[in-house]
């Protein structure tokens, strides 16, 4: 709103708003065609100043009786004034309580996702430092004769099963054997999964891993040999 606006929305006069803009009351920014325009944020501080200029208006000096004269309170009442508006102009540049608070509310969400960043990379490092204890090989005694490392034999070579396996678990490629499938078909499958169709995702066999080494529990083998037939890879007979 321009000072004539202003003026008639707080039934004052235009010079009374262009006074307290001089004085410093209220700001004003202007358009580009040179019109002052006045926010309604300042319009309500000059609300609140005109009341209280009002009410200084109201206290008068009373009449002297006899000798004596009533203090005053004009003086007071307009250094009240002066106070309560340089406390209205420190409040408009204090920052919003609830502005604070949502700004401490996205610092406290970065620091949970840092958090549990933290707490992954942890549990990893617990992982493949328990993964590389069961790779160290056992140093061989003069006596008994170094045996291979489990790791490094042939990954289609049939082998015993781990003994923390459960019974009954095969090799992949003793699996294939049995289900009666080329073992490439069978590590596409682990390793690539099968498409249901255009953009419905894939079927993955689920295995157990043992230093590098694919293996079939029972329950494995039972969905692994639903999936294969499912998508055409074994014999449904």
């Amino acid at each position: 709103m321009n000072a004539e606006e202003v003026a008639r929305f707080l039934g004052c006069s235009s010079k009374t708003v262009r006074r307290h803009l001089e004085k410093g009351t209220i700001t004003a920014s202007r358009k580009a065609s040179g019109e002052l325009k006045i926010s309604e944020d300042q319009v309500e501080k000059l609300r609140l100043v005109l009341e209280l200029e009002g009410t200084s208006r109201q206290v008068q000096p009373t009449a002297s009786i006899g000798r004596q004269q009533q203090p005053d309170m004009s003086r007071q009442v307009e250094t009240d004034i002066d106070t309560l508006t340089a406390r209205i102009v420190q409040l408009e540049h204090q920052p919003e309580i609830s502005v604070l608070t949502r700004e401490l509310g996205k610092l406290q969400a970065k620091v949970d996702v840092q958090d549990a960043r933290i707490s992954e990379l942890e549990r990893r490092i617990t992982e493949l430092e328990a993964r590389d204890r069961l790779s160290v090989p056992v140093p061989a005694t003069s006596d008994i004769p170094p045996k291979a490392k489990p790791q490094k034999q042939p990954s289609d070579a049939s082998s015993p099963v781990p003994s923390d396996l459960l019974p009954g678990t095969l090799l992949a490629t003793d699996f294939a054997k049995q289900v009666g499938i080329k073992y490439t078909v069978l590590e596409g499958a682990i390793r690539h999964g099968m498409a249901l169709g255009r953009g419905k995702g894939k079927d993955y066999l689920d295995i157990t891993e043992r230093y590098g080494r694919k293996y079939f529990d029972p329950e494995q083998q039972k969905r692994a040999i639903e999936l294969l037939r499912k998508h055409g890879k074994l014999d449904t007979n």
